[in-house]
């Protein structure tokens, strides 16, 4: 019978959810007990640049991101099954003879060693995460009694990521509150760029330039919306180090146009389980843009006054 010390994973789990920084740690604790070639921790839903693994993943996770494979993962085959048993392997989504043939196990995970694993649910309010275990070829799948182990292994880990997802709000919720008092618009994101919370400010300022549309910000202008989209995903994908985008402005028909700063959140988004990890903070211009026109288009106002038009103020019916 497997005899695995499960209260120093917990343990480390603990401390990890207190103090995010220790959550590659907590990997290091729980792949040298349970057996195997390193741990890392996913969600299940959604897709995450950064996430706590075990140094000997690490480069492994890097040729992940880099390659594409994390768009490519076939192990996400499983959620459904892990959901509902509380883990998973390999056999519970593909075949032997397929994941010879496969290339996410021939061309990324051969290569690196690896090639079994087991899935281990772990649930942090709404959102799932998969605690994944490595193994080699050598070292042999998971057994069916190590499997089980597992399963009740996922009922004793939970309560680290929900009590890290309990910090993280109050973390951002500190953050929004301190916004607040300096009279600034701000909505906080999570790591898809949907929005969750909105501060009195932001609130005050929906259908006057921006709005919220399926959770997404929305600016009045597809021009303005996009680089604002633009520059939340660099934030939230490609510049792990970049806490600060360049300001978007987003203009405003008749009125003085906003100026919107994504930023990052490093002392939230280090921890994984954190719903939080950015913001978007918004205010108004000190002066109206001038507008730039041709010299073309000049000669034309000038020669033909029936040009000359109003110039409307109506939200864009997209903008909702």
């Amino acid at each position: 019978m497997l005899r695995w010390d499960v209260g120093t994973i917990e343990q480390a789990f603990a401390e990890a959810a207190l103090e995010p920084a220790r959550w590659n740690a907590a990997m290091e604790v729980a792949y040298r007990i349970i057996g195997g070639s390193g741990a890392a921790i996913f969600p299940i839903e959604g897709r995450l640049p950064l996430v706590p693994h075990s140094e000997s993943m690490a480069e492994g996770f890097e040729i992940y991101l880099r390659d594409g494979w994390i768009h490519r993962d076939e192990r996400y085959r499983g959620a459904e099954v892990m959901i509902r048993k509380g883990v998973i392997t390999e056999f519970d989504f593909i075949s032997p003879d397929e994941m010879k043939r496969h290339p996410y196990y021939q061309e990324f995970l051969a290569p690196l060693g690896f090639k079994w694993f087991a899935g281990v649910l772990l649930a942090a309010g709404p959102d799932r995460w998969s605690l994944s275990f490595q193994r080699t070829e050598a070292e042999g799948p998971f057994s069916q009694e190590e499997q089980d182990q597992l399963a009740q292994l996922s009922k004793r880990l939970s309560a680290a990521p929900a009590l890290a997802r309990a910090l993280g709000f109050s973390a951002g919720s500190a953050a929004l509150e301190a916004f607040e008092f300096s009279g600034t618009a701000v909505a906080l994101l999570n790591r898809a760029g949907e929005v969750i919370r909105l501060n009195r400010q932001a609130e005050a300022l929906l259908g006057s330039g921006i709005c919220v549309e399926k959770k997404r910000l929305v600016a009045e202008t597809r021009d303005a919306t996009e680089a604002l989209d633009r520059a939340l995903h660099a934030l939230l994908w490609h510049s792990l180090r970049a806490r600060f985008m360049a300001p978007v402005l987003l203009p405003r028909p008749g009125r003085r146009p906003l100026i919107a700063h994504a930023v990052g959140l490093a002392s939230i988004a280090i921890n994984p389980f954190a719903e939080c990890r950015a913001l978007v903070a918004a205010k108004r211009s000190k002066r109206q843009p001038r507008r730039l026109v041709s010299r073309s288009r000049l000669r034309a106002i000038s020669s033909k006054p029936s040009l000359i038009k109003p110039t409307c103020t109506a939200k864009p019916n997209w903008c909702g």
